[in-house]
C-alpha cells in the first residue's frame, strides 16, 4: 500500500475526488453505526473544524502563537489550518481551507481521521495555526479573517472522537461463548467462541473444530444468540450433551459462566401483529409465504412454514429446493422483514422465483389449491415502516453475506419498503442480496477505514480490481472476491453442504442434541404454551412444541434428551417440616411448603389463592402454569420440572 495515499479516501466508482455528484447513504439510515443518532448534529456542511496544514509554506505565517512557539515547531505535523466542511459522505467529509475560494484544493478525509480536531484544539495543544502556502500572501491579517469567519459558526464538541470510539466498543467481548447458526447445516446452531471483534463485527470460532476458520458477523446479527437460547425456544442444537443439559439449566438459574453470551447483550425481538379480530390465528406449521432465499440471496421465492417453534420463532423451507433431511431450514423471527406474506412480490413489481421444475407459470392462487395450503394471513408480518433515508443510487459499503467476512463497495439498486436491493459494484447482478434497511451488515462509506477493516474494492471494466487507498486492514487482505468464480454453489442436497465441506466428517466431534424433548419424561412431548409474549430469562412464552427428534443420514449418535429433574436434590419440606410421603395427598399447605423449599416461594400465594391442593399440582400442564405464573416461562420451567420429578419419584409409586 502506498503509505502517501494511506490517508485519502478509497477511490473507485465514483472517484470520490473526480465526481461529487454522487450520493452516500447517511450515517443516520445506520442505526447500529457510530453516532448514528446524532450525526445530523454534530456533522454538517459549514462546520468548522482545525485540520492538519497538507501545504506548509516556507516562510512561518503563523496564527495566534508567537515566533518562539513556530521556530520550536519543525515537524510539520504541528501545523494545522481551519477548514470548511463542503460535503458529507458517510464518514467521509469533504474540506476546503479557510481562504480558498473554490475547490481546486478541496479534500476528503475521514472524520475519525488524527488530523481532524474541533476549533481551539490548537491553542490548547500548542500547536500552530498557518494558511496553506498557495494563499499564505492572500490575507496581511489572516487573525481578523479567521476571527469574523468563526464567529458563530459550529465546530466538532471537544470530545467527539472520544465518543467516535467508546461507541465503536461491542458489548462482547473476546473469549465469550454463545450459540450461532451452523454454516454446514442452516438449521442447526452450534456453539463459538468470539476469537476477534473489529467494530463490532465479531469473527466466531465454532468450538471443537480447529480446522474450520469460523465466519464473520455484527454483534446485532439474528444469527447469534445467548447461551441456551437453542433449549428454550426448540431449535435444533448441535452441542455435546453436556452443554445441552447445562444451558438450559443457566438460563432457568440464571447463573451463567463468566465467559457466557448473557441474554442481556441480546436485543428482544419486538412482534405485534396487527390485531385481526381473530386472536387465535398465528403462524401454524404448513402456511405459505415468500421469503429471501438464505442460500441465494438474490431471490424471493415461494416458502413453507416448516415448525413453529417458541417465542415466535419460525423453520422456514424454500419450496422446490427443501432438502429431505430438513438441514437447509431457516429459522426466523416471526418480526423478520425476511419473511413476506403472499403477494408481497407481484404487488411490489418483484420478480419471484418460483419453485425448481414448477411446470408453468407460477400463480399463488393455482399453487395453493394444487399445495392444499393456505397462506399465512398478512396481519401477523412486519408492516412498520421507519423513515430509513435510503434511497436508489446511494453507494454504502455492504457484507457479502455468502462470504461474510468480505465487506464490499455496493450500491442501493432498488427501495421497496423495508427491503434494499444490494448491489456490489463491478459484479453480475445474481450476486445482488436483498437486505432490511435495519440490517446490521450495513455500513455507511468510510467505515471500513474507520474501523481498520479491509474493504473489498469493485472490478473495473476489464474485470480487474481496483486499487483500495485507506488507514489499512488490521489484518492482511486474504482471499479477493475475485477467488469466487462464477455463480455460488447455493444448494447440495447430497454429504456436500454449501460450503463444499463433507458434513458427516464436521459432525465427528458433535452429537446432535434435538430440544423437542427437553423437560420430558416417559416420551411424552413438550405441550404448547401460549405464544402472546416475548421471551426473556424472567418472562415469556412458548408458541408450540419442539421440532421431534430426527434421525441423522450419517449415523450420528441418537438426539440427546435432558430429563426434568431439578437443578438441586429434590427438597419435600423446609427443616422441621414433614411431608406426606405421597404427594397426591397434600394439602394446600403442603404445596406451598414444597415450593418455598424449592426457591419458588414466590409463587405459593398463587397457587394457595386457587386452593391447588398436591393431586391438582400433579396433573398441570404448563398452560396451567403460565397462567399461575403470569406467563413468566423461567419459573414455569421450574416448576414444571419439579412436578414431572415428583411424578417420577419413588414415593408416588
Amino acid at each position: 500500500m502506498d503509505n502517501s495515499k494511506s490517508e485519502h479516501c478509497y477511490r473507485g466508482d465514483p472517484p470520490l475526488d473526480e465526481d461529487l455528484s454522487f450520493s452516500a447513504a447517511p450515517v443516520s439510515s445506520f442505526k447500529h453505526c457510530p453516532l448514528a443518532d446524532v450525526w445530523n448534529n454534530f456533522v454538517t456542511v459549514g462546520l468548522k473544524v482545525e485540520v492538519k496544514n497538507r501545504d506548509v509554506p516556507s516562510r512561518n505565517n503563523q496564527i495566534g502563537n508567537n515566533h518562539s512557539s513556530t521556530k520550536n515547531s519543525k515537524n510539520k505535523s504541528d501545523y494545522y489550518w481551519i477548514a470548511s466542511v463542503v460535503k458529507v459522505a458517510g464518514y467521509f467529509i469533504r474540506l476546503r481551507y479557510e481562504g480558498f475560494e473554490n475547490g481546486s484544493a478541496d479534500f476528503w478525509v475521514n472524520i475519525l481521521s488524527n488530523q481532524i480536531h474541533s476549533v481551539g484544539w490548537c491553542a490548547s495543544q500548542g500547536k500552530v495555526l498557518i494558511p496553506p502556502k498557495a494563499i499564505a500572501e492572500k490575507y496581511s491579517d489572516w487573525k481578523a479573517i479567521l476571527v469574523k469567519s468563526l464567529t458563530g459558526s459550529p465546530t466538532l464538541p471537544e470530545n467527539f472522537v472520544e465518543q467516535l470510539r467508546d461507541s465503536l466498543k461491542s458489548r462482547m467481548k473476546v473469549g465469550t461463548r454463545l450459540e450461532c447458526v451452523d454454516k454446514c447445516r442452516i438449521s442447526a446452531v452450534r456453539t463459538a467462541i468470539v476469537s476477534k471483534i473489529i467494530g463490532c463485527r465479531l469473527h466466531l470460532k465454532y468450538e471443537g473444530d480447529e480446522e474450520d476458520d469460523g465466519f464473520w458477523c455484527h454483534q446485532d446479527s439474528p444469527l447469534i444468540h445467548p447461551v441456551g437460547w437453542a433449549q428454550v425456544v426448540g431449535h435444533e442444537l448441535k452441542a455435546t450433551p453436556e452443554y445441552a443439559r447445562s444451558s438450559l439449566e443457566k438460563v432457568i438459574d440464571k447463573k451463567f459462566d463468566v465467559n457466557d453470551a448473557k441474554w442481556s447483550l441480546f436485543p428482544v425481538p419486538k412482534y405485534n401483529p396487527v390485531l385481526s379480530g381473530k386472536g387465535d390465528i398465528k403462524f401454524r406449521e404448513g402456511m405459505k409465504l415468500e421469503a429471501i432465499d438464505p442460500l441465494n440471496l438474490s431471490t424471493i421465492c415461494p416458502a413453507t412454514v416448516t415448525k413453529v417453534l417458541r417465542n415466535n420463532y419460525l423453520m422456514v423451507g424454500i419450496d422446490g429446493v427443501m432438502a429431505d433431511d430438513g438441514s437447509d431450514w431457516f429459522c426466523y423471527h416471526a418480526s423478520s422483514p425476511n419473511i413476506l406474506p403472499v403477494g408481497f412480490c407481484m404487488l411490489n413489481n418483484i420478480p419471484l422465483t418460483p419453485p425448481k421444475e414448477y411446470p408453468k407459470e407460477f400463480e399463488w392462487y393455482e399453487y395453493l389449491q394444487a399445495t392444499h395450503s393456505n397462506a399465512a394471513p398478512v396481519h401477523l408480518f412486519k408492516r412498520d415502516l421507519p423513515n430509513h433515508g435510503f434511497k436508489e443510487g446511494m453507494y454504502l459499503e455492504a457484507v457479502d453475506l455468502m462470504v461474510p467476512k468480505l465487506v464490499c463497495v455496493a450500491t442501493i439498486k432498488k427501495v421497496v419498503g423495508r427491503l434494499l436491493r444490494i448491489h456490489f459494484n463491478g459484479w453480475d447482478e445474481t450476486y445482488d442480496q436483498w437486505c432490511d434497511c435495519e440490517s446490521p451488515e450495513l455500513y455507511p462509506i468510510g467505515w471500513c477505514q474507520m474501523v481498520g477493516y479491509p474493504l473489498e474494492p469493485p472490478k473495473d471494466p476489464n474485470g480487474n480490481e481496483t486499487t483500495y487507498t485507506g488507514f489499512g486492514p488490521l489484518d492482511s487482505r486474504q482471499k479477493k472476491r475475485s477467488s469466487y468464480k462464477g455463480k455460488y454453489k447455493k444448494r447440495k442436497h447430497n454429504s456436500q453442504n454449501a460450503s463444499g465441506m463433507n458434513m458427516s466428517a464436521t459432525f465427528n466431534y458433535f452429537e446432535k442434541a434435538s430440544t423437542s424433548d427437553h423437560l420430558n419424561t416417559s416420551g411424552s412431548s413438550l405441550s404448547s404454551l401460549s405464544n402472546n409474549n416475548e421471551w426473556t430469562p424472567t418472562a415469556g412464552s412458548e408458541a408450540s412444541s419442539g421440532p421431534p427428534p430426527s434421525s441423522d443420514q450419517h449415523g450420528m449418535s441418537s438426539s440427546v434428551v435432558i430429563k426434568p429433574s431439578p437443578i438441586q436434590p429434590l427438597l419435600w419440606g423446609l427443616p422441621g417440616e414433614k411431608l406426606p410421603d405421597d404427594p397426591r395427598h397434600w394439602s394446600v399447605s403442603h404445596v406451598s411448603l414444597f415450593l418455598q423449599a424449592n426457591d419458588c416461594g414466590a409463587y405459593c400465594h398463587n397457587f394457595s389463592e386457587r386452593k391447588i391442593d398436591g393431586s391438582q399440582m400433579l396433573k398441570m400442564s404448563r398452560d396451567d402454569l403460565l397462567k399461575i405464573t403470569n406467563d413468566k416461562l423461567g419459573p414455569v420451567l421450574k416448576i414444571y420440572a419439579l412436578i414431572q420429578s415428583l411424578r417420577g419419584s419413588k414415593k408416588f409409586h
